[in-house]
């Protein structure tokens, strides 16, 4: 099978467990909690190796943080948000969102 590189998005998806769906409005107390990998690019790359692919994803902003020493969750949210604002803009390389503008975005919020 022919080489194949996957450049998209990763999520940490948190779920809890609790007893029932809180109501609307309501604050429920959860339980156990999971940390999970997600997002269409991960959800993509994974799907491609279980078929026999040779499979290469690109992780742009994940990658940069924790190569500058952020630990996950950081790199998760930092990621998070660039995917965020290049989700609103068109075009694929224009879309990519520069650092400042990430960290203003994650300011505001």
């Amino acid at each position: 099978m022919a080489s194949i590189a996957v450049v998209g998005s990763i999520n940490m998806d948190i779920v809890v467990r609790a007893e029932r769906f809180p109501r609307p409005g309501e604050t429920w107390r959860g339980g156990d909690v999971r940390f999970l990998a997600g997002g269409k690019g991960a959800n993509q790359t994974v799907a491609a190796a279980r078929l026999g692919g040779r499979v290469a994803f690109v992780v742009a902003a994940f990658a940069l943080e924790v190569s500058r020493g952020a630990d996950p969750f950081a790199a998760a949210r930092f990621a998070n948000a660039a995917g965020a604002l290049a989700a609103t803009r068109l075009g694929a390389q224009p879309s990519l969102p520069r650092r400042d503008e990430v960290e203003r975005f994650l300011r505001e919020k």
